[in-house]
């Protein structure tokens, strides 16, 4: 659970860091609205906007989403991370420890919703939050579920002045998840 955790740390931090640096572009296009994405190691699929480009195994990440480039400081992002779980763990549990290690790391941290969800029929928790990272005002949801001993952990990343854009784009991602 712990290294679960940390990994969402490294992720958040490796993120914002590559984002404000790197101009990747996939040049993966296709004509209709979306593209279906499948991880056969960890056994899901969703599908993503096609002018959403990705690039799997980064920062701790299985997959990281990155939406279209125009000209943010900071692409808006979503991970994605899977962890295999111990016999005890529980969707409460991973979401009590993320909350508390998130509270433990940003000091200036602001908590502004917590609820509890459904993502194709799979009970989810979902967070939202702010923080500044150097002169960056970042806000983050991360939405949490657990499926057959594996934990999903997406999280969405972006300026909080730019969250909103593609809010919708995040749900309907979020919303095509499935676990085979």
């Amino acid at each position: 659970m712990k290294k679960t955790l940390i990994l969402m740390l490294i992720l958040t931090t490796g993120l914002l860091a590559w984002c404000s640096t790197n101009n990747w572009n996939n040049s993966w296009e296709n004509q209709s609205t979306t593209l279906s994405y499948q991880n056969k190691e960890e056994g899901f699929s969703m599908e993503i906007p096609s002018t959403w480009t990705f690039q799997e195994n980064i920062y701790g990440a299985n997959v990281m989403l990155f939406s279209p480039d125009n000209g943010d400081e900071i692409k808006e992002n979503l991970g994605v991370s899977v962890q295999k779980l111990g016999s005890g763990d529980d969707l409460q549990t991973l979401y009590t420890n993320n909350k508390t290690t998130l509270q433990n790391n940003f000091e200036n941290l602001a908590i502004k919703d917590e609820k509890d969800l459904t993502i194709n029929e799979i009970p989810a928790k979902e967070i939202s939050y702010t923080f500044s990272q150097g002169d960056y005002k970042i806000k983050q949801a991360q939405y949490l579920l657990i499926n057959e001993k594996k934990a999903y952990i997406f999280t969405y990343v972006a300026l909080t002045k730019t969250f909103d854009e593609y809010s919708e784009d995040v749900e309907s991602i979020i919303n095509s998840f499935l676990a085979k």
